[in-house]
């Protein structure tokens, strides 16, 4: 059997194809291809080797769109790793740039981009996101609370230290940042390999460094009016995950003296950087409970709101949501769907969509119909407003259609 994986490679990152319906015009007729739709955000080199097995392979092959520098080599690596099977990346042009040159006779012709535009913005905004997680700590809810998604390695020297076995245990799509490089060569390694001191100072300059009790109190005062503080225009806490109890095992920091949960150097693991995953797994801080009450949730939008200061160059802004108090008591009892987010400071008053993730300038008024009716209170709304039920459809509208 020949596994085929159709994928668009861009700034290293890798996704399968989305469009299924171009995908059978593809190949030509040839009842050993099976399209694989492998999981590359949460699933490591381990898992991927053990599924081509399991799936009793001969070959595999990678046809790809855009990119194929990182590709290549993820597929260098498997073949050193299962020699048995053949490993081949061909492009859209069907060119084979690794392996077999025969796999070019499984496509019927040259795959054309029927899409009017391919943009880069969804994979610059992917590893920006990544450096963010990388720093901060804080990863999506729905990630894998264990598995690693970037390893931050001060220089190339740690990085010839480092177990083979660290590697084979961290997803196909996370980032290695090397801080201090010179000679050797990261392209024989299958990661996201981001190197550069320069880089480094450029994305620095977005955090803050604070202790817990300074978050803390950020946090409370967050809950009480809204307010959220942010006079140095940061985008994120450095290592806010730990400093709110929310830490999960999705980043490692190597340096000279050790390799530590966190960018500040406060948790160190282990001082052996050679230490192979399952050590530093068993030493780990565990993985915080996914717990749903009141504090929790404000922990996990936090962020959201800081980062939406710097955006704005003022000290504060006051942010509408159901959690936080403004006109209404917060909803501490219940989660509620957040789409929209109302936010006020001395420059204006704004919503900001978290779907499409665009802002819009509006008004006192439409702020408070909002805030009324994600904390369920527009009975209330309407007993101190007047004549607000034409307000109160038109803000319905607005929010259904945008």
């Amino acid at each position: 059997m020949i596994g085929l994986s159709v994928i668009e490679e861009t700034n290293q990152i890798i996704h399968n194809y989305q469009e299924k319906e171009q995908l059978s015009e593809l190949i030509a007729e040839n009842n050993k291809v099976i399209m694989d739709h492998f999981d590359f955000d949460q699933s490591t080199l381990t898992d991927f080797i053990d599924y081509i097995e399991f799936q009793g392979y001969e070959q595999y092959v990678f046809f790809v769109i855009g990119e194929v520098n990182r590709t290549v080599r993820i597929a260098s690596f498997l073949q050193d790793e299962l020699d048995h099977i053949q490993f081949s990346v061909i492009d859209n042009q069907l060119q084979v740039l690794y392996g077999d040159p025969s796999v070019a006779t499984l496509f019927k012709g040259k795959w054309i981009d029927r899409r009017q535009v391919r943009s880069q913005s969804n994979s610059t905004e992917y590893l920006k996101n990544g450096i963010m997680a990388m720093f901060t700590g804080f990863y999506p809810e729905n990630l894998n609370k264990n598995i690693l998604k970037h390893l931050y390695i001060q220089n190339e020297e740690i990085l010839e230290k480092i177990s083979k076995d660290v590697f084979m245990n961290i997803a196909i799509n996370s980032s290695i940042f090397v801080r201090s490089h010179q000679e050797k060569s990261l392209n024989e390694f299958p990661f996201i390999m981001i190197e550069g001191e320069s880089i480094e100072h450029h994305y620095l300059e977005e955090f803050i460094q604070l202790d817990k009790n300074e978050v803390l109190s950020m946090l409370d005062e967050f809950k009480n009016s809204g307010v959220v503080r942010n006079p140095y225009s940061k985008k994120g806490i450095f290592d806010y995950s730990l400093l709110v109890e929310r830490h999960t095992n999705n980043r490692l920091f190597f340096y000279e003296d050790g390799i530590y949960h966190d960018y500040g150097k406060k948790y160190l693991i282990t001082q052996d950087l050679s230490s192979n995953y399952f050590n530093i797994s068993s030493q780990s801080l565990p993985a915080y409970s996914a717990i749903s009450n009141y504090d929790q949730v404000v922990k996990s939008i936090f962020p959201l709101m800081f980062h939406l200061t710097s955006y704005f160059q003022v000290p504060e802004s006051k942010f509408i949501t159901p959690y936080s108090r403004i006109h209404f008591d917060p909803i501490t009892d219940q989660l509620k769907n957040l789409s929209w987010v109302g936010i006020e400071n001395e420059k204006g008053k704004y919503v900001f969509n978290l779907n499409n993730k665009k802002m819009y300038e509006t008004e006192a008024l439409f702020l408070e119909i909002m805030e009324a009716d994600q904390k369920d209170c527009l009975d209330e709304l309407r007993k101190r407003h007047t004549n607000i039920e034409n307000m109160i459809n038109q803000y319905r509208e607005i929010v259904k259609h945008a």
